[in-house]
Formats: C-alpha cells, sequence, structure tokens
C-alpha cells in the first residue's frame, strides 16, 4: 500500500467509521429480489453500531435498487432525517476529481455532479451508463437536500496524487498467488496464467493497458485520471479475456479496490454476498505467524433478516441521534474495538449491544405506542358504566367516587400507552439485539509463508 496514504488518516477517537462498500450495485444483495427495502433498516442498525457510517455518492448514483426504493416519497424522508442529523454522511468526490472545467460545480450539486462525471467521462464497470430523467430528478432532490444540511456530506479522502494502491495491491496479490493459494477462494477461482500476468503488467507498466485496449480495436474513450489504472480501466481490459476468468478477476478487482478505498478512508468495509470479500494475505516470517495467531483477528457486524423489523417512523433521525449521545452508545464502541483486540469476549460486545438496544427502544417506544380509538372511547365509557351500574344495583356515587371516576376516564388512555411502551419496549430490544451476527475470527492462518 502506497505510503501517502497514512496522511488521509481521520482521527475520529474510539468510533468506527464504516463504508458501506456493499452497495455497489453488482455487490448489493437487497432483501426481496428487486427492491431495496433493506436498505434503511440497515443504515438505521449501522448507525447504531458505528460512530460514523459512509455511503459512496456513485453508489447513491447508479445502485437502481436505491435509487428507485428512495423515490418512493416516504422512504425519501426518512433518508434525508438520517442525513440531516448527519447519522449517516455520502462521501462525495473530491474536486480535485474533476475535470477542470465542468458546468456543474461539485460542491454544489455534488450528486448531479458525480452522475454526470460516470456518465459523460467514466462509464460504469466498463460499460456506458446514462441516467434516466426519473433519476436525474432524484439526483436533484439529493443534492437539494445536502445543500442545506451541514452534516449529510462528507468528502472522500480520495487516493494520494502520487501513487495508485489499488494497481499495487492487485499486482502484489497476482505476483504471488501460488504462495497466498488464491484458487482456494471460491470467489476468485477461475484467474489463469495469462490474465494474471495481462494484469500485473496493466498494473506495473504505466500506459501498457491502453495500448492493450487499441491492440483490441477497443482504445479507451472513457477514462478516470489519465493513463491511471483503477478499476473501471481493469473492467474494459477484462472484456477481452475468455468469459471462463470473468466471474474471479471482477471479484478480485472489486475486493481489492474496496480494501484500497477503505484503507485511504481509515474505515472499514461492509462486505456483502459471494463477490465482496477480505483480499487474501500471507506472511513474511514465522514470527509475522505468531503475531497473527496472538493478535490480529477480524471483526464485522452482519444484518441479519431480523433486520426488516427495526422501526422505520418520521422522527427515527434524532431518535438515533439521542442513543448516540449516550454512555451506552460509547460503552458499545469500546468493546467493539476490544473484540479485535482480543481483550474482551464477544459476550461482552452482546451486553453493550443490548445495552443500545434497549436505550434506543426506550427512547422510540413512546413514538410508537399507539392507543387504539376504541380502548380511548371505552376509558371516556367509564364514568358513565360506572353511575349506570351503581343505579342498577341502587347505588348513588358522591362527588369523590364521581370525580375518581372522571380521573380514571382522563389518564385511562395514558396508562394504556404506557403499558404498550413498556410491551413495545422489549419487542424492538429484542428485535434489534437479533439483528446483527457478530463474525469474529482470527486472521486465516492456514495461508502459508511467503
Amino acid at each position: 500500500m502506497c505510503a501517502a496514504s497514512a496522511q488521509n488518516k481521520t482521527d475520529v477517537g474510539h468510533s468506527r467509521r464504516l463504508v458501506l462498500t456493499h452497495l455497489d450495485p453488482e455487490v448489493y444483495a437487497a432483501s426481496l429480489a428487486e427492491t431495496g427495502q433493506r436498505f434503511l433498516p440497515e443504515l438505521i442498525v449501522y448507525a447504531l453500531l458505528y460512530g460514523q457510517v459512509l455511503v459512496k455518492d456513485a453508489d447513491i448514483v447508479v445502485n437502481q435498487r436505491i435509487t428507485e426504493f428512495l423515490q418512493d416519497q416516504s422512504s425519501f424522508n426518512i433518508f434525508e432525517e438520517l442525513l440531516d442529523v448527519g447519522v449517516i454522511k455520502i462521501l462525495t468526490l473530491p474536486r480535485r476529481n474533476y475535470p477542470p472545467q465542468m458546468d456543474i460545480d461539485p460542491s454544489v450539486n455534488p450528486i448531479v455532479a458525480r452522475a454526470h462525471d460516470i456518465s459523460s467521462r467514466k462509464g460504469y464497470q466498463g460499460q456506458i451508463w446514462t441516467p434516466t430523467e426519473r433519476q436525474m430528478r432524484f439526483y436533484t432532490q439529493v443534492d437539494a437536500v445536502l445543500s442545506r444540511s451541514t452534516s449529510g456530506a462528507i468528502s472522500s479522502q480520495g487516493f494520494a496524487v502520487d501513487c495508485n494502491p489499488f494497481a499495487e495491491k492487485l499486482a502484489e496479490i497476482l505476483e504471488k498467488r501460488k504462495s497466498l493459494r488464491l484458487e482456494k477462494f471460491r470467489q476468485f477461482r477461475g484467474i489463469d496464467e495469462r490474465v494474471a500476468e495481462s494484469f500485473i503488467t496493466f498494473s506495473r507498466i504505466e500506459g501498457s493497458w491502453i495500448e492493450f485496449l487499441s491492440q483490441q480495436g477497443a482504445p479507451p474513450q472513457r477514462t478516470g485520471e489519465p493513463g491511471r489504472f483503477y478499476r473501471n480501466e481493469a473492467y474494459q481490459c477484462l472484456k477481452h479475456f475468455p468469459k471462463t476468468s470473468h466471474r474471479g478477476m471482477r471479484n478480485l478487482i472489486q475486493s481489492v479496490f474496496a480494501a484500497c478505498y477503505c484503507d485511504s478512508e481509515d474505515a472499514y468495509s461492509r462486505y456483502g454476498g459471494p463477490r465482496l470479500v477480505e483480499i487474501p494475505f500471507g506472511y513474511s516470517s514465522d514470527a509475522e505467524v505468531l503475531i497473527a495467531e496472538q493478535k490480529a483477528r477480524k471483526v464485522e457486524l452482519i444484518p441479519t433478516q431480523q433486520t426488516l423489523d427495526v422501526p422505520i417512523f418520521r422522527g427515527i433521525g434524532e431518535a438515533l441521534n439521542v442513543t448516540r449521545n449516550t454512555t451506552e452508545f460509547a460503552e458499545c464502541q469500546r468493546a467493539i474495538s476490544s473484540i479485535e483486540a482480543g481483550s474482551v469476549s464477544q459476550a461482552v460486545f452482546a451486553g453493550a449491544w443490548e445495552e443500545v438496544a434497549n436505550r434506543f427502544a426506550e427512547t422510540v417506544a413512546p413514538k410508537l405506542a399507539v392507543v387504539p380509538t376504541i380502548e380511548k372511547w371505552m376509558w371516556h365509557l367509564v364514568p358513565s358504566i360506572v353511575v349506570e351500574t351503581g343505579r342498577a344495583i341502587g347505588l348513588h356515587l358522591n362527588d369523590v367516587a364521581s370525580r375518581g371516576a372522571e380521573v380514571i376516564s382522563h389518564c385511562g388512555p395514558a396508562l394504556s400507552r404506557f403499558c404498550r411502551s413498556l410491551v413495545l419496549t422489549a419487542e424492538l430490544r429484542d428485535a434489534l439485539v437479533g439483528s446483527v451476527n457478530v463474525r469474529c475470527s482470527k486472521v486465516d492462518l492456514s495461508l502459508p509463508s511467503k
């Protein structure tokens, strides 16, 4: 990895940053086959687990499942809340990465500018991409939210201008593919010798990929930084190799890019499905193996299907903000970091997460506890029922009893709401606790030393 990438690190204390790399359209596994209905529940759960939850602007632009889902106004209103209170942030492309002359100012309309950039200059994953008018209206709507919000967007650090960590890491893995036993990873199978050697050349020798495409009769028309070999350029080249190698190589390209991108942002990656996985690694000495065995470990918090039971309602952004400013949230952040350091067990995190879930449930339950109209009506009938019952058995209520019945009538709905709130708090807490799986494993020591 380029040494210069260290200059981009951001100190966020004990809070962890998470880039939702699994939202890339090629990786994203929605809860339903053709929708993005899992999107908002996942954002809410992640906002309770991480100090910063970051969504790449490109994924907001090109992930059709998400854009179509958010074009529903009620869904967009919730997304807007999350951006307004800053629990979710959109990572925008740095101004330096745009062409010097642009009709659209990225600092004013970052999402529209990103859509224009992808469609007119780069394309997407080696393919020409053109947004529809409906999509452009959606991008404008997101920009309107970001223009008035001071916390909804943050500029990506981007790769350092004097190095290409993606090309460097891709070449390194392919060069060491035998010692890393790349073929043992089912996601990377099918990468033959010709493909591996060719992509090492593309990564190591400047301009070689351009010459290759020209020889194939398909000179690059849409590139990022002139002459630099990044993910988009790699996809363009891959199209000219046998299809048997496409899946494994695409998965490797995607996984390497995600790792390098998150390293530049000093953030964790969200892996998803069978496509996006941690990049393989090896050890240079027995001492490194020992260190890895004792200390190195990977922690990933993975939403389960139960995540879909998380409530979605107007006002949830503020409820998240309140919860994130509690000691329970801070303790949970420390517990997650301590698991990774090996100083506490997974059970400690489970307890801390339950405390956060309970605090959030206590915050939102009173907002969601609704007393049915018929129950309110029954409470208001209490004085009349008491009076008529008394008359029926020959009793007449005195003023004190009558006023007591009226107090019950007045306080009854509030009592019902309180009882329902207690029940709902327990239900929401249990739903949140069950919405996350912890994937905690030590570094894979089955990989041989170099």
